[in-house]
């Protein structure tokens, strides 16, 4: 344990000598979205992986950014390194830097399951690149985050409109899907929420009302626009009789 913590901050120090290297990302040390390394392995397969491992590493120390590459899943997978997910993203930011596809690929993924949407639009331009270069897979998962942010974006449009002409349903959908409890009111979601309130979503009007409450710090006129709209929430649903905190 203590020589594989030994060889991951190895890694870290001749890394940051780099010119190209740059300070990883923060991952999160309990999250269920990344699969944690088995600790209970034969030791058949452990030998294996250890052995895959230095021969990536040394390929890596010789220029080889394939080599780097590999290294760097044995680092985020926990294969014959100890499992460590910004060591694994230097080394993919060195490969992918050096154009090698797989490393962009594998960079892009990465980036992709943080929850930070700058990182994720980042981890999205390096799935391209790895595209660019020759990665089917980087093809692929770019191609189907594409696809869904399309569908997504196809569906809120669809959900505005419907909202805009009185379909309730559609309105308590946009915000629960679209716009969440933290969700910004732009002006034009805004307009959607007032056509929605008056067409009887009560959950438009109590968001424009918190909104207006919230936003106004509490001044007379916006308190008087905000009770007004707390109070068609109420007639139209009792759930939303309430006075927020």
């Amino acid at each position: 344990m203590v020589r594989g913590i030994a060889i991951a901050a190895g890694v870290l120090l001749a890394l940051a000598a780099s010119a190209q290297a740059q300070v990883p990302r923060e991952y999160p040390s309990r999250d269920l979205s990344w699969t944690r390394a088995d600790r209970d392995k034969p030791a058949e397969l452990e030998a294996r992986e250890a052995a895959e491992a230095a021969k990536a590493e040394t390929a890596c120390d010789a220029g080889d950014l394939g080599g780097c590459a590999a290294l760097g899943r044995a680092y985020r997978d926990g294969a014959g390194r100890p499992q460590n997910r910004p060591v694994a993203e230097l080394l993919f930011r060195q490969a992918c830097d050096g154009a090698d596809p797989e490393g962009c690929f594998a960079l892009g993924a990465q980036w992709r399951k943080l929850e930070d949407a700058d990182t994720q639009d980042e981890g999205l331009i390096m799935l391209q690149r790895g595209c660019a270069l020759g990665s089917a897979e980087a093809c692929e998962a770019a191609a189907a985050i594409i696809s869904a942010e399309k569908a997504r974006a196809d569906e809120r449009r669809r959900l505005q409109g419907e909202c805009r002409a009185g379909e309730t349903e559609s309105c308590d959908r946009f915000l629960f899907e679209h716009i969440g409890e933290e969700g910004e009111l732009t002006p034009e979601v805004r307009d959607v929420l007032d056509d929605g309130c008056r067409a009887g979503s009560a959950q438009s009007c109590q968001r424009l009302g918190e909104a207006a409450f919230i936003e106004g710090n509490g001044s007379p006129e916006n308190r008087i626009a905000a009770l007004a709209l707390f109070d068609r929430a109420c007639e139209r649903d009792s759930f939303f009789c309430f006075l927020p905190s």
